[in-house]
């Protein structure tokens, strides 16, 4: 369970305008928000009941995991037609014993092996759960022992030791890694190690999920165009982060801890809208998609700065944090196309061992060809920014024939990104107060503590782009040339010789 420290403090501060503001929220029908709302661990039992009887199946699971739900709420949701909301009941630690004793009888098996995770079930709830399943089906998904194990906060911590030891003496340990990024009781000292050894997009999603609260409501709040605005005039009165992003409030402090408060403007995409969105409609910056069907969509913005020196960090990671696939993402659209690029990547598809060409006795041209069309797909599609090329006629009647002889998936093109540029956008950087702009500096310093923002350069990256941003304000321009990172101290002195 969460808690929405803004939430929290309306309501301490004028209960009256607690409510109102939570019948807005809950009258704007997103789920996500109710969702969010679900899952306060201070929302009353009244709105618990309330949402409860939500068309959604997921704001009803969401409901039914809350330790403090009413009794006769959970017994409705008990025999709710959803399984994952029978679940959320039979995993309830304030499940009463017939509830549970019902429910270990249940059709569904994840809601029987539900029931015996439960810490609170009785000896014969737990046999009744037994005696009506499968052996395999009492060990959880995929018979995981060691997952169990890694997810457990009850695991010992030696334990725990011993099991991230085995997963960084093996690259394909990866979900595994995930379970021990999830669970609250993993030592500290073994966290730098297992960030390190990260790979996956699932990893580095596991590892910020460690850390974020995956936004709250009060946030969500801020990205729906249709929320009242005397609703984010009080939340900006309680100093929520999102508000130093609004143009027509000037936020006193800040209500949270600088980590929290960046995380949550990443996670919302609230930073990134506002910050890429402008950097791309001054043509400062080239904002730049990348389909791909297997790994996932990435979004990331690129600029030439000065040799030596990235907008975006090295690796993926902070790609997929900032700009991984997002379903709601309605402040770009996006159309592929074939560029020189594109025609290169589908030519030298079929010979991703091209390195090995140059190692074989007496290269033929149509050899020396396929090793440099793969050599050249390699650049395209490792090297940031990617390096330009042209096609010659021969190219393009190959690649011709190419085409006939093949479907071609998302990720063989390259895709133009077009900005919607609203009158009234969700965020903003550029008309924000001075000292609105001076706080989310600080906010974005102060963040380098958490080991994921400093290490994959989250913090490092919007510094960068307030300091290309032609609206930053020149006192703040100097301050981030004393800042502890070179690469954004040389980006702001360029930008203040520049200015």
């Amino acid at each position: 369970m969460t808690t929405d420290p803004f939430l929290n403090r309306l309501r301490a501060s004028d209960s009256g305008l607690y409510e109102e503001v939570l019948d807005e929220l809950i009258e704007l029908g997103y789920e996500d928000v109710k969702v969010r709302l679900a899952q306060d661990e201070n929302l009353g039992e009244a709105r618990l009941e309330q949402l409860s009887k939500d068309p959604s199946d997921r704001v009803r699971s969401a409901v039914a995991r809350q330790p403090h739900c009413p009794p006769g709420v959970l017994s409705q949701l008990s025999k709710d037609s959803y399984d994952f909301t029978r679940r959320g009941v039979a995993s309830n630690p304030s499940a009463d014993q017939s509830l549970l004793m019902e429910l270990a009888l249940d059709e569904n098996q994840w809601v029987r092996y539900d029931v015996l995770r439960n810490p609170n079930a009785s000896d014969d709830v737990r046999a009744a759960a037994s005696l009506v399943s499968r052996p395999e089906q009492l060990q959880g998904p995929l018979g995981s022992q060691p997952d169990d194990e890694a997810k457990d906060p009850n695991t010992p911590v030696e334990t725990l030791r011993s099991i991230a030891q085995r997963t960084l003496s093996d690259i394909n340990t990866h979900m595994l890694r995930c379970s021990l990024a999830e669970n609250p009781s993993l030592p500290d000292d073994l966290i730098p190690q297992l960030v390190d050894k990260a790979w996956w997009k699932g990893e580095w999603r596991a590892w910020w999920r460690r850390y974020s609260t995956q936004n709250w409501a009060s946030t969500q709040a801020f990205r729906i165009e249709e929320t009242e605005e005397w609703v984010i005039g009080a939340l900006a009165e309680q100093g929520h982060p999102a508000a130093l992003l609004r143009a027509d409030y000037t936020v006193a402090s800040v209500g949270v801890d600088p980590v929290q408060a960046v995380m949550e403007l990443v996670d919302s995409e609230l930073l990134v809208y506002a910050l890429w969105r402008e950097l791309a409609l001054a043509d400062v910056v080239e904002l730049t998609y990348w389909r791909d069907t297997v790994e996932g969509d990435r979004f990331f913005a690129q600029a030439s700065i000065a040799e030596g020196i990235n907008l975006m960090p090295t690796g993926e990671a902070a790609e997929r944090i900032l700009g991984g696939w997002s379903p709601d993402r309605d402040w770009i659209s996006l159309e592929d196309y074939m560029t020189a690029n594109s025609v290169i990547r589908v030519l030298g598809m079929e010979h991703e061992n091209w390195y090995e060409i140059a190692e074989m006795d007496g290269l033929d041209h149509e050899s020396l060809d396929n090793f440099t069309l793969g050599g050249l797909a390699h650049l395209v599609e490792n090297f940031r920014p990617s390096p330009v090329f042209q096609i010659t006629q021969l190219g393009l009647e190959r690649y011709e024939d190419v085409a006939t002889e093949r479907d071609f998936d998302p990720e063989d093109y390259d895709t133009e990104v077009t900005i919607e540029d609203p009158d009234e956008p969700l965020a903003c950087y550029g008309a924000t107060p001075e000292s609105n702009k001076l706080q989310l500096v600080r906010l974005l310093q102060e963040a380098r503590s958490n080991i994921l923002i400093e290490k994959w350069g989250i913090s490092n990256h919007f510094l960068k782009c307030i300091a290309l941003h032609p609206e930053t304000p020149k006192s703040i321009l100097e301050l981030l040339t004393e800042d502890a990172d070179v690469q954004v101290r040389t980006t702001a002195q360029l930008a203040l010789a520049r200015s």
